[in-house]
């Protein structure tokens, strides 16, 4: 197919992948299955076909809200083909952030898992609110409809009932012709991101953004056929799904997430590096510390024939993690700088030597960089000032919201809020930021958003959400909550495990605050705005147990307890030794990780790597705490 000058740079290489690419060749070896470049094609032309039968017209959005990544990069693919706007959904979002993301993209077409539409048929958005049309996703069954159902004709909202994705494909024909290409101009995909609104804002990125920026990766970092990812960062986050399926769709290589990233998992993630042939890892500064910190036995992990270097993104990375990484797995480490609204980098530090010194953020790469103080003017070298960043991969803006998009779009420029200074080689560096957002273990976080929660709860008055410095996670969410005069003595009263049950009700996991304190008054300024600074100086002095202190060492398991309903945002009543993983809500992995952490503050103790991911249970923590404190 001939290209014009205004046509998909991004859609076209994958339409050539068609004829360039063996069939059998995997592109995605995921922990629910593998997806060779066949059959994605082959996914690709009967979606093709299900598009056209529900009316998907170019630059429309279609939702994709499922726990599979089988599944949701091979309809991100397809959609992106075809000319629709590819939203991707955290698969872990509540009832309140689904509905939301629906009524501001307007979908054409949602695709979401049969799980996460049962909850919502429970709450006020059982129909999504605007009467979407919704394919209910079901995997872990058979594709095509059993004898039984054949017979009696099956319900059509049931399972096997050939409704549900993937199992309609069966009865859809590959489309004869895919339509003609996207133009350059249209949205590839929308992901949302937090800002510094109460609200989050749609990133929108082109076919030219999308096109532009993974022309840069690839050859930047030498990706070609061989290539083969290991990312298993969340595909509604730009790094997993831009620097993954996306990427090696540019280059015939193939992108491999056979689990999902816990801390029980960290020897599987370094063993795979050499049982999978990597030649790239995808990471966080979090997971840089956590690999660090728990494969003390796997030093030798990345000396592989095929491995080349570690990717680290979605947060600052200190160069004393780096330089200590770095040293003990003998491999090196390239920092990137970029944000949604970039597609995924733009400064660049590695792994060439031109843009390589640690403790940087590097240079810029196919990208223009400035750093201009309050007046917009530019700073002097060596001097802090925020960064700008212009090249075609940047967005053109939030969906329908242009005025977000005209304060952070000015002039050809983007400001993205964070404070750098730049040497006279070039080199930038991290200084602080502007935009009043937490960063805790990749996560951006507002804490508006997380503030205007408790604020609806009943009988808070004020509440105000700060990030606290942490070694492991960046930062932790911490919320202060002033309470309303009769409530504070009712019976009633918002605890800590209240404000907890209430934002979960309306808070994805990973936005739910650390720790909650409940303070008689918020510290205020003059005309009565809440000290920020004082708040964080308070939290960090508060920040020595669970809750701000009060723990007591010489009961172990009640303080045990006590410490996980904190980490797990759970009731202490809920818990018992007997509590796993399993049975617990909120124990995931970085939940785990703050519950060891905190037992070795409050116990002054020390976990070994093997101690770490043989706690499964509260009765495990316990045990271990004891014999430690035994021994001395």
């Amino acid at each position: 197919m001939v290209r014009s000058a205004r046509s998909s740079a991004f859609a076209e290489r994958l339409d050539k992948a068609r004829d360039q690419v063996r069939p059998s060749q995997p592109f995605l070896e995921a922990s629910d299955g593998v997806l060779t470049y066949g059959e994605l094609f082959d996914r690709i032309d009967r979606l093709a076909s299900l598009f056209r039968e529900r009316g998907v017209n170019e630059g429309d959005r279609v939702l994709l809200c499922t726990q599979s990544d089988r599944e949701c990069v091979a309809l991100y693919m397809a959609a992106v083909r075809w000319g629709a706007a590819a939203v991707v959904a955290d698969p872990e979002a509540t009832a309140d952030e689904l509905g939301q993301l629906v009524r501001v993209t307007e979908p054409r077409l949602a695709f979401i898992d049969r799980r996460a539409l049962d909850q919502l048929g429970s709450g006020p958005d059982a129909d999504l609110g605007l009467g979407v049309d919704c394919v209910p996703v079901v995997t872990g069954a058979r594709r095509g409809r059993s004898l039984r159902d054949r017979l009696l004709g099956g319900s059509p909202s049931s399972d096997a009932g050939g409704s549900a994705y993937p199992a309609l494909l069966d009865a859809l024909a590959p489309a004869a012709e895919l339509p003609p290409l996207p133009a350059e101009t249209s949205p590839a995909h929308i992901l949302f991101t937090s800002g510094t609104t109460d609200g989050p804002k749609g990133v929108v990125v082109t076919h030219r953004s999308l096109a532009a920026h993974m022309d840069t990766l690839v050859r930047h970092y030498g990706y070609d056929a061989t290539t083969r990812v290991l990312n298993l960062l969340p595909l509604h986050h730009t790094d997993g799904i831009t620097q993954g399926p996306t990427l090696v769709a540019m280059t015939g290589g193939t992108v491999v997430r056979p689990f999902r990233f816990r801390v029980q998992a960290v020897d599987d993630l370094l063993e795979a590096v050499y049982r999978e042939r990597i030649t790239h890892l995808y990471s966080t500064p979090t997971m840089l510390s956590l690999l660090l910190r728990l494969g003390e036995d796997y030093a030798d992990s990345f000396d592989t024939p095929d491995f080349r270097f570690v990717i680290s993104s979605a947060g600052l990375l200190s160069e004393a993690l780096w330089t200590e990484f770095e040293r003990f797995f003998r491999t090196c480490v390239v920092n990137v700088y970029g944000l949604t609204e970039t597609v995924s980098g733009s400064l660049y530090c590695g792994p060439d030597d031109a843009t390589r010194r640690l403790g940087t953020l590097g240079k810029p790469v196919d990208c223009a960089a400035r750093l201009v103080d309050d007046a917009g003017e530019d700073v002097p070298v060596g001097s802090a000032g925020e960064l700008l960043l212009r090249g075609e991969h940047v967005t053109p803006g939030y969906f329908r919201q242009p005025e977000e998009t005209q304060k952070v779009l000015r002039d050809g420029w983007l400001h993205t809020g964070d404070l750098c200074t730049c040497d006279e080689d070039g080199f930038y560096r991290m200084v602080g930021r502007k935009k009043n957002v937490i960063v805790t273990g990749g996560i951006n976080v507002v804490p508006e958003e997380v503030s205007g929660v408790l604020r609806r709860l009943p009988g808070v008055r004020a509440a105000e959400t700060v990030g606290v410095r942490d070694g492991v996670w960046g930062e932790r969410v911490v919320s202060f909550v002033e309470l309303e005069p009769d409530a504070a003595d009712a019976d009633t009263a918002m605890t800590p495990d209240a404000l907890a049950s209430g934002c979960r009700a309306h808070l994805a996991p990973e936005k739910i605050p650390h720790r909650f304190h409940v303070v008689e008054e918020l510290p205020r300024g003059p005309a009565g705005k809440v000290l920020l600074g004082e708040l964080r100086a308070l939290a960090e002095k508060l920040g020595g147990g669970p809750g701000g202190g009060g723990i007591s060492p010489d009961d172990t398991r009640r303080t045990v307890i006590r410490i996980a309903a904190d980490c797990f945002q759970q009731p202490e009543a809920s818990l018992a030794p007997s509590s796993s993983p399993e049975n617990t809500d909120g124990w995931d992995s970085f939940a785990h990780m703050s519950l060891i952490l905190d037992l070795e503050e409050a116990f002054a103790v020390r976990f070994t790597s093997r101690d770490i991911m043989s706690v499964r249970s509260l009765a495990d923590a316990e045990e271990i705490v004891c014999e430690k404190r035994l021994t001395g």
